[in-house]
């Protein structure tokens, strides 16, 4: 038996040649022959020698293979391991923990499958690391029930009928006569703009837009408050409306079953839409494609004979060219996402329908219908995105946000499609409008999926019967630490 020039220096000759002739007559022996021998060496020691045993069997079978391991194989052996998994692993030594943490492709295949918003410039492995496990406790945090918070806004003194959010701010109109702007990270009240009683309202970073139950829509300056346009001409309430300044359109709809164009800055009535059988509860301006100048009215009426409209029109304000789409159960509220036109039914009850595409030429067998739910009938869509959507459904109304199901065309309306309640939410006692007015989304790019930075501030507002509003928002997330 060869054994080292160390080893052989610390024997006696005559201990060496006896471990020879033993070494020679153990290789001789089969492997249960083997194990019996070691068995009765083992049975014979004492501690010192089963200590040096252990200290040998850990170098030679115990070896850290990650860390001998070329760093391009190790990063190829972790990845067919789940990022769950790989948080375990990483917990074996200081080692296996810096090599999982460097490798790029494992984290950011684990947020891609979470549905996770990344940046299109690479990254390292610490930020979708990061991400990935931020992601999964919001996630955690919407499951259980503890992803957000309340706050009640007092200020008006009778019915709140429309609210819209943007950019961290809050409007409410009133029956009082008043638009109250919020700051929703406060909750304190702003501004207090005079106003008839609204029934709808938009604002941008210079601007406030109000359609009111005096038959007329009004520009206020969001810095003074002052009034910069009235646009007259309806001859009932304004219910709806929706403005452009890049295109200086703005574009109103009435109980007069009319919608009516104006020129936004000059105030003035640049056209009539008239083919309405009834009340026009919802329009909204949709842009085309960069390369072209015209531009898309969609437009929503009520109960008899329900329809959404679409109409186009060119840069000088001029209708193209104009279709409808009637169904028997329609609910007035549409959302529109990427050129996608969703509006919800209830034909079948808890379906939605979505046009592929909005254009003129867009038929009624062009549309998908999904039912995705078979409880309580949906009130208001409050938005669509490629991983999530958010309504309102129940007597006892009740917050929904679920995964968003995949659509095909095609689809018998009556078949449940099985997709995932994410979050609900139970809703104080909050006031409802057949125009979905009194419901307000909160930021909206989450829909699309979470990212590192987008689940934070408002998630939801809604007017309450006292003449409060309800605001919900995410909570603030504490380090992200996930046990597996």
């Amino acid at each position: 038996m060869e054994m080292g020039e160390h080893n052989k220096r610390k024997i006696s000759a005559k201990l060496e040649t006896w471990l020879d002739g033993l070494g020679s007559r153990y290789v001789q022996l089969g492997d249960q022959e083997k194990n019996c021998s070691l068995d009765y060496i083992i049975s014979i020691s004492t501690a010192t020698q089963l200590y040096h045993l252990s200290q040998k069997l850990d170098l030679l079978l115990k070896r850290d293979f990650l860390r001998l391991l070329p760093t391009e194989v190790a990063f190829h052996l972790i990845s067919y391991l789940s990022p769950k998994a790989l948080l375990t692993a990483g917990r074996v030594s200081r080692q296996w923990n810096r090599v999982i943490n460097s490798c790029v492709e494992v984290w950011r295949r684990g947020c891609l499958c979470l549905g996770v918003q990344i940046p299109a410039e690479d990254q390292d492995a610490k930020y979708y690391k990061d991400l990935y496990l931020k992601v999964v406790a919001r996630l955690k945090s919407m499951e259980n029930g503890t992803a957000f918070e309340s706050m009640t806004l007092y200020g008006h003194t009778d019915r709140v009928m429309a609210v819209f959010y943007k950019d961290g701010k809050l409007a409410t109109g009133s029956d009082d006569r008043t638009v109250r702007l919020w700051d929703c990270d406060s909750g304190t009240c702003i501004k207090v703009i005079e106003t008839e009683t609204v029934a709808d309202l938009k604002f941008d970073d210079r601007h406030l837009v109000t359609g009111s139950f005096d038959n007329t829509a009004a520009c206020w300056d969001l810095q003074d408050g002052r009034l910069v346009q009235r646009y007259q001409g309806h001859i009932a309430a304004v219910f709806t409306i929706d403005f452009d300044r890049d295109l200086d359109i703005l574009v109103t709809g009435s109980a007069d079953n009319t919608v009516k164009l104006w020129s936004f800055s000059k105030g003035s009535l640049l056209q009539v839409l008239s083919r309405y059988s009834d009340w026009v509860t919802k329009v909204a301006i949709v842009k085309g494609l960069p390369c072209s100048q015209n531009y898309y009215i969609i437009s929503a009426s009520s109960s008899d004979g329900p329809a959404v409209s679409l109409t186009m029109l060119n840069s000088q304000h001029e209708s193209q060219d104009g279709l409808s789409w009637r169904f028997r159960h329609y609910v007035p509220h549409f959302q529109i996402k990427d050129c996608v036109l969703y509006f919800p039914t209830v034909t079948s009850k808890g379906a939605i329908f979505k046009l592929e595409k909005i254009d003129p030429n867009t038929d009624i067998s062009d549309t998908s219908c999904r039912k995705f739910w078979n409880d309580a009938d949906v009130h208001v869509v409050l938005g669509i995105g490629s991983r999530y959507f958010a309504f309102v459904s129940g007597d006892i109304p009740i917050l929904n946000m679920m995964e968003t199901p995949i659509w095909q065309n095609g689809t018998d309306c009556s078949e449940l499609v099985q997709t995932k309640i994410v979050t609900f939410q139970k809703l104080p006692n909050v006031r409802f409008s057949k125009r979905g007015s009194t419901f307000s989304l909160g930021s909206t790019n989450w829909l699309d999926g979470l990212s590192k930075t987008n689940h934070e501030g408002v998630v939801f507002a809604a007017s309450l019967m006292d003449h409060s509003v309800h605001v919900l928002k995410w909570k603030p997330m504490r380090k992200a630490k996930v046990i597996p």
